[in-house]
Formats: C-alpha cells, structure tokens, sequence
C-alpha cells in the first residue's frame, strides 16, 4: 500500500470504532414466489431530475422509479434496488433535510393503504415505495433520509433535536417495510449524522440473506466486509452516488474486485451522471466460484438504463448453470420531457491529493518507508527504470525466449497457430499475379512463412531474424534460393529500391519503433513494390487478459502487465499511409483455438515463444493468483464437452477453454505510375443503390457499352 491517504482512513476508522458497540440486527421474511436456486435481480443506473423544487424532483424521479418498476416485472424480477441521491434531490442543507426527512419506523411494518397512491405525490414518499412494491409484487430498495428524536448531551452531537440519516430501505412484496440501513460512513454529508453504533443489518429471505451499505461504507470493513465474511450473507445491497475517481477508486472495477474478493454478489446501483458531475458504473456481479459480471458503464450519453441479471441465492455454492434460465440484459428507459445527451464529455473525477503524499523514485531503489501523522507505511517494489520511455519489449529478453524455444526438441509441436497464419499470409501473396525475383521474409518464425512459397511465385528468399537458431532451423531447397541474414528487426533496413516485396507473419507486434520499421521497409521496397504482413490484434487473448487482471485485483488488491499491448486496425492503416504506402488493404481474422486449462494455453505460448517480454512486465506470478486465474477462466469462458464437439464423450477431457487470437491482414504498395488511380469524383455512371439488381444491369449492354 502505497498511499497515505488509505492509511490515514483506515487509522481514523479504527480509532472511531474503539468507543463503538457492535450492534447486529437481524430480519426474516419469507415467500414462495421464487425457485430454490436462483432469483433474477434489477439495478437503475439512474439519471435523476435535479431542479430547484425539490417536490417536483421526487415526482419525476418517482415517475422513473414506477417505470423501471414496471419493466422489471414484465421480466419476471424479484429485486429491484435504486440509487443514491436518486429519489429526493436538491437537498442541500440542514434545514433542507429536516423539512423532507421520515420517521420511517423501527418495526416490521405495512404503510400502503391503496396502490394507486404511487400516482399521488402528496402522499409520503415512504408510502409510495411501499405501494410500488405492493402493486408489482417485488421486493424494492431505495434510499431516503430517515429523521429519528433524540436528546442532546456529553456523549451524543445530537441537532435540532433528530439525528437525520442517509437511509436504505427494503420493502418485500406485500409492501411491508422489512428493513432500514443507516449510512456508516458518510462522504461529504455535513448536514447529515452517521449511524450512532456499527449497524450490521441482514434479513433472511426467500431470495438469500441481504445485507446492505451505502456508497462510501464500501472502502471500510464495516459493515459489508463483515456482513460477507462472519455473517454468512449471500447478496450485499448497495445504493451510491458513486463519482468516478481515478485511479483508486474507478466504479465499476472496485465493484467487481469488491464483490469478487469477498465472494458475494452484489447489487450496485449507481447514479449515471457522467459529464457534469462524472458519476457512473452500475452492475450485478455474482462473486461466488463462477464469477460474472453485468455492468453499466456509459460514457458515451447520460441514458437511463435497466440492468437485469439472473443470479444464485447462496453464490458460494451454486453456480449459475443451476438456473432454469438466465436473463441477462440492460434495458434502456425513455424518460418523458428529456433529450439525451450524446455529445457530452465524460468528466471523471481525480483524485484528491490533498492527504496525499508524494515522492519521487530513485533509479535502482527497491524500497521505500514514508511516515504521515505517526502512520508509517513500507513499501517494496521492483522495476526497470533505465530504460527509454520508448522502448515497450526488451529485445534482450524476446532473443532468449526464441532461442530457448527453438532450442526444445518439440519445438514442432507449437507451430499449428504461426503455420495456419504464415499459409494465410502466403494465400495472398498467390492473390497478386506476378513473378518475384527477390522477397525477404523479416522477423522470420523457422522459415514457415517462405516454406509456403512455390518456385511459380519467387526465385530468391532472404529470412531476416534476430534468432540465431530460428535462422538455423531453416532448411535449404532446390526449388528456391535461400538466404539467411542475422539481424535485428528494430535495425532493418537494405539498399533502397532493392527488394521486390517484404513479407511478415507474426512478428511485427513485438517492434518497439513500428513507424520507423514500415519507414525502412519503405525505403528498400522497388517503385511498385508491396509489404504484406500479419499483426495479431488487440482482442488476442482477452479471455487471459480478463481472467488474470482479475484474479490479481481480488488476491493482491491491483494487477501487473502479463499481455503485451498490441495494436488495432486503425493503427496499421495510420501507419501504412504516413509511411507512403499506397492502395493499402487491411483486413481482420479471428482464430479460437481450446485448450484444456489455461496452463496449456500458457505452456504453448512459451513454446511459440509468445510469452511477454514487455519491459514492465510483472516478473512473478503468485502461485494463489495463478490458480484463482484459471478457475476464473474456466467459469467466464469454459465450454462443456456436451457442447464442445471436439471431445468425444469418452474423453477424460469434461471441458475446455476458448482462447481467441485476432489477426490484422495488411497490404501495402510503393507508389509507382502504372498504378490504377481512383476516377474523378462524379465521374460514375451506375449507382452503388443499384448494386443489388447487378443481374438487370448486365443484360442492359447500353450501360456498359458507355463504360
């Protein structure tokens, strides 16, 4: 832990709960409107109504409350839980919040006399709620402001008489009121007081064991932590207004690493305010061994949205496949009277460095001790400080890795991904109808690439490699020439205008200067000469990428770089045309290849020599993260054999993992000029709305007798 800050707020939170007694409360309720596995949850990422009137804000916020409500019946949901700051907006002061506060009662209680009061706004708002889950039979969480009497003295702050606190409330589906939570620890709330005792509130019901908390009680260990680990319950409920803050307290990853580490599901429904005030991230995350996710995170417009997920009653020992059916979705919500807005900027909030502080690191230092108001913290870390910002790979680390793969007497086992894209990159090469006297295969993988090529198409080779016993293992043939040359692909460069075409297959994404390779290689191509390579793309093993970032921010609190960066489509394309390419083709595969675990996966990776190489890779993988990793792959992403065809049933095989590799396809051609420029804009005489009926157009010979 490298902040102050967390420390000083741990410590003051400790010293605070000394003088505190411990008080759990404990509700029961019961029905039978839901099977014995799972029930189907519903959060509002809510867009509220912020006027000056704060009546006619709770009236319109209501209206969107009743219109969720009715959306999330129609789907069959048993739970639906709203926003912080959601409902009763523009309160922003004392005397504000003593004139729209309740005294919600203490006790199991029924308030709706007639369901239609949902309609009438002079009716308490707490007797709407109540109505609103009568009327649609569902349970319902929201938040108000509960105002209780109390009585000035030495031990208490007690104002104006009442203490007025930041509340969640839980009706059931009669409308009952079954529950009341009072906000531990409140973030900003100078009008409002926290709860006068640790309130650790649970109720048993039919859809598991809720417990609740607020926005900010989130980061404490009470009451949620607490309420997950010693009191056995099953869904956490949380209501926030939530402000996106980089880089600590990012919404919807806290959520997840939230959930995920505790090993509980959780219900958070956030306020989705992204561009004036940069609040967003709702979702439901089932955290028990099969760990999903269902996440509101809009950036893009301020729309209000439904989020419905199918999730277990006890998530530590049931998993989703045990539900008769999923219904998973995020609905969006008209709201009457409102534009969206989609030309917004999200603005997220950074962080307060108020309470924080910082200090410079040193070349080579491994540690570091600071001390802030008598809180010492220590902190050991490792990292390579000396090399170049530009550099992204050692070119040191990536030559060992080749050569120790090369080196392997099974080294053939691992070429099926490498060989299947070299004969893709080879088949077009076929495509382009000419006769090379002179290609050079950069970043070489064993000649796989060139092994593809006939004696139709080229008479000469040059395999480029900064692998030694890749060049090696090429073998000579009496087809084709074969020339073999030892260099760094970072360094490429041959005499210019000298070679008729440059090939590369999957080599190119460990370049650290890419702008000025595709420059070089430019710079040798012949007038007329082309580059055609393949890259593999960003979405390359994003179910390992997800799954080990995952892991570690559950068992180690954040995660290191074990997925190289790579490049997008809109890059190669960018760097085609600066470097003066032209008639550029770019084009996109996806190949998913199953495994039986992830340690396969990564086992064969090594063997491709794929394993990373990035310069501020993490150096060691905990044994924990690793294995939490590979549960946390099979349950996002594990395929059954029952669905899964290539396994027989007679398999010890029961199941595999997808592991998807993205491939970017790229031509390029020097400028020369024989080559077909595009037409003089207006100058086409058919239409491409004609393009359907091209089968009338050709028995129409008038038209093509003008082209």
């Amino acid at each position: 832990m490298n902040s102050i800050w967390k420390i000083t707020l741990t410590a003051t939170v400790i010293s605070i709960l000394i003088s505190l007694s411990i008080v759990a409360i404990y509700y029961t309720r019961v029905d039978s409107q839901i099977d014995s596995n799972c029930f189907t949850a519903a959060i509002l990422d809510h867009r509220p109504f912020y006027g000056k009137n704060v009546n006619e804000n709770i009236d319109q916020n209501f209206r969107i409350f009743i219109n969720a409500t009715i959306l999330a019946k129609e789907r069959d949901v048993d739970l639906i839980v709203f926003a912080e700051s959601g409902l009763m907006t523009g309160i922003h002061d004392r005397k504000m919040a003593l004139e729209y506060s309740i005294q919600i009662p203490n006790e199991l209680t029924h308030l709706c006399e007639n369901v239609e009061q949902i309609y009438d706004s002079s009716v308490s708002v707490l007797k709407r709620l109540s109505c609103l889950a009568m009327k649609y039979e569902i349970f319902l969480v929201a938040q108000l402001l509960d105002k209780q009497p109390c009585t000035r003295n030495i031990t208490t702050e007690c104002r104006d008489n009442y203490y007025i606190y930041n509340t969640a409330v839980l009706f059931d589906r009669v409308g009952q009121l079954v529950a009341k939570y009072h906000k531990m620890q409140p973030y900003g709330e100078m009008f409002l007081d926290p709860a006068q005792h640790d309130e650790l509130i649970y109720i048993d019901t039919s859809l598991g064991r809720f417990g609740f908390q607020i926005c900010f009680d989130v980061i404490y260990k009470k009451p949620g932590h607490i309420l997950a680990t010693e009191y056995d319950v099953d869904t956490i409920i949380f209501p926030t207004h939530w402000m996106d803050e980089a880089p600590f307290l990012s919404a919807s990853q806290f959520q997840m690493a939230w959930a995920f580490g505790n090993n509980v599901s959780l219900l958070a429904s956030n306020i989705h305010h992204p561009f004036q005030a940069g609040s967003l991230g709702s979702g439901i995350y089932n955290g028990g061994p099969e760990r999903t996710f269902l996440n509101a995170h809009f950036t893009e417009d301020d729309a209000e949205r439904l989020v419905i997920g199918r999730l277990p009653i006890h998530p530590r020992s049931t998993t989703r496949a045990k539900c008769n059916k999923y219904k998973d979705e995020i609905i969006e919500i008209p709201v009457a009277g409102r534009e969206i807005i989609t030309n917004g900027t999200y603005k997220y909030k950074q962080m307060n460095n108020t309470n924080v502080m910082m200090k410079a690191l040193n070349i080579g230092q491994e540690e570091i001790e600071l001390e802030h108001q008598g809180v010492k913290c220590h902190l050991k870390f490792e990292g390579n400080l000396s090399q170049s910002n530009q550099n992204i790979f050692s070119e040191k680390i990536k030559r060992l890795q080749r050569d120790r793969s090369f080196s392997s007497p099974d080294f053939e086992l691992y070429n099926y991904l490498k060989d299947e894209i070299a004969f893709r990159v080879a088949d077009r090469i076929f495509d382009i109808k000419r006769r090379f006297s002179f290609i050079v295969d950069l970043g070489t993988y064993k000649g796989l690439l060139g092994s593809h090529l006939t004696r139709e198409t080229v008479d000469c080779i040059l395999h480029c490699s900064s692998s030694y016993k890749s060049l090696e293992l090429i073998k000579n043939r009496n087809d084709i020439e074969i020339q073999k040359l030892f260099i760094n692909e970072e360094d490429f460069i041959l005499q210019e205008n000298s070679v008729d075409m440059i090939i590369s297959s999957l080599d190119l994404h460990w370049i650290n200067d890419l702008p000025r390779l595709f420059s070089n290689v430019f710079h040798s191509l012949k007038q007329d000469g082309i580059f055609i390579g393949s890259m593999f793309g960003g979405q390359t093993l994003f179910e390992l990428r997800c799954s080990l970032q995952m892991a570690e921010i559950e068992r180690e609190g954040g995660f290191g770089l074990h997925i190289s960066p790579l490049i997008t489509a809109q890059d190669i394309g960018s760097l085609l045309n600066r470097s003066g390419y032209t008639m550029l083709t770019i084009d996109t595969d996806e190949i998913v290849v199953h495994y039986p675990t992830m340690f396969e996966l990564m086992y064969d990776l090594k063997g491709m020599a794929e394993n990373n190489a990035a310069i501020l890779a993490k150096t060691h993988l905990n044994r924990d993260s690793l294995l939490a990793a590979a549960s946390i792959y099979q349950h996002l992403y594990g395929i059954s054999s029952e669905k899964h065809k290539t396994f027989k049933p007679d398999d010890d095989i029961n199941s595999c993992i997808p592991a998807t590799f993205q491939i970017f396809y790229f031509i390029g051609w020097k400028p020369h000029p024989s080559q077909p420029k595009p037409a003089k804009r207006g100058s086409a005489t058919v239409s491409i709305k004609d393009i359907p009926n091209l089968d009338k157009l050709f028995k129409n010979k008038e038209i093509f007798d003008k082209n």
